[in-house]
């Protein structure tokens, strides 16, 4: 999940996390009739990985900022990893 959702910058503040639930995943338990106690365990499964979705800065974002940045070798090149260390936080 980390490195699929890498430089993509979503956020909590645009709300991304709260309408990929609301606006997708919510209306699919309905709309493939999955019983409550099943829906209820895939969306904790599937809400435990926000930590690793909602917070990473966009690639361009750390470009701009570490022009020097080895765009081959990603953002790690210039100390940017995500997600964060747990030790870190």
């Amino acid at each position: 999940m980390a490195t699929a959702h890498r430089g993509m910058g979503v956020t909590e503040e645009e709300e991304y996390w709260t309408a990929l639930f609301d606006e997708i995943v919510m209306p699919a338990y309905a709309e493939f009739g999955h019983p409550e106690r099943e829906a209820k365990e895939i969306d904790e499964f599937l809400r435990s990985f926000k930590e690793v979705v909602v917070g990473s800065p966009t690639f361009k974002e750390v470009l701009v900022a570490n022009p020097e940045m080895d765009v081959l070798a990603g953002m790690e090149s210039v100390g940017v990893h995500w997600p964060a260390s747990r030790a870190a936080g």
